[in-house]
């Protein structure tokens, strides 16, 4: 399982905008559409599971993606 924090990528901005969950959940879709494309690419026979959830799916908090090999 792979899970990226969309806060983590936004932790040293001074502008305050980019800490809004809007903003956040709208490049966690931007990023989640080039992981899909990227696996997708690197391992054609492989299926995959992708989650953006709001407050991770784990001990995360704010907006997560979270990626896994399909079984």
């Amino acid at each position: 399982m792979n899970n990226i924090s969309i806060s983590d990528v936004f932790y040293f901005f001074e502008d305050i905008k980019p800490h809004e969950p809007e903003t956040q959940k709208e490049l966690g879709l931007y990023i989640l559409e080039f992981w899909k494309m990227r696996l997708y690419h690197l391992f054609p026979d492989k299926k995959f599971d992708f989650i953006l959830s709001e407050n991770g799916i784990l001990d995360e908090s704010d907006i997560c993606i979270t990626s896994c090999q399909s079984i």
